[in-house]
Order: C-alpha cells, then structure tokens, then sequence
C-alpha cells in the first residue's frame, strides 16, 4: 500500500492508499501497526502527499490524517518532524490557498486545515518539535483557525497546537 503513494501512480490510486494508511493508524488498536507503517516508507511519501502539486484536497486531508495517526508513537513523531518538509507543508495547509483542489465539494478547505492542525498538535506533544513548529511560523495560522468561521472541533485543533507549544 505505501509503495501507491508514491507519484507514479495516478491521484486517485495515492488518495486510496493514503486513507488506507490513515485508517490503519487511526482506527486500529494495534500501536505496533504505526511501527510497521514507518518503517515501510510511507512518512516520505505522506509528506509529499502534502503539497499542492500532483494532489487534490482530499489527499491532503488523508495524508495528513495518516500522520496524524502515526504520532501515536513517539519515534514516529520524531521521525515525521524531522522530515524536511513535513511541518512547513502542515504549517501551509492551514492556509485555504495551499489546499489543493476540491472534488467533494464545500468545506473540504476547512476539513484539510483541521486536519493539518491535529497532525500540529499531536506533533507539539514532543518538546523538541514544539520549537520547530513554532519556528516554522505556524503560530499565527493557529491563531487565525480560532476565529470565527470555523467549526469548533477546527478551534479546539488549533487550541491544542498552540497549547501544547
């Protein structure tokens, strides 16, 4: 399943496997299969999934829920904030302009945002990634999702990323 992430395969072959993954790390009860998960290659390909480029909203949103889920280990999170490029593509998804485009229709934009803030906060709960992320910038996107306009479950995403830092 990791190896249909990677951008030879058509978009929607990579939205499969990412919300494969994310359904194993979120929903399973087994917290080796996040072990397994890693090291089978999928954080690389998770975070390239990020980006604008080659991906729609809802690839987004599951790739970032994917890792979301695989910050249930420790290492992991290490491992994904070390990524080059993982928390500065979290911190842009929190913008509506670096969402890719929507085949879902209305709210896809907030529900990529919410997602990419979760993945922020389970992230903030190591220390060491709590400077990172707030280095990166990501303080006032967090602040900006607590306004009005966003679903409450939205807030309390951006609430915990800027708690936990």
């Amino acid at each position: 399943m990791v190896q249909l992430m990677g951008s030879g395969y058509p978009v929607q072959m990579r939205l499969l496997a990412a919300t494969g993954i994310a359904t194993l790390a979120c929903f399973t009860g087994d917290a080796q299969i996040t072990v397994t998960i890693a090291s089978a290659g999928a954080i690389p390909l998770l975070v390239q999934l990020l980006g604008r480029e080659g991906s729609t909203a809802s690839t987004q949103q599951m790739a970032a829920g994917a890792l979301c889920g695989l910050c249930k280990n420790a290492d992991n999170m290490v491992t994904i904030a070390a990524a080059a490029s993982a928390i500065p593509r979290l911190m842009q998804l929190l913008e509506p302009s670096a969402v890719g485009p929507s085949t879902t229709g209305p709210g896809t934009t907030e529900k990529v945002q919410n997602m990419a803030a979760r993945t922020l906060s389970n992230l903030a709960a190591n220390t060491e990634n709590t400077v990172t992320i707030a280095a990166a910038g990501a303080i006032p996107p967090l602040v900006q999702l607590l306004g009005t306009g966003y679903s409450s479950d939205t807030q309390e995403c951006a609430a915990g990323g800027l708690q936990a830092g």
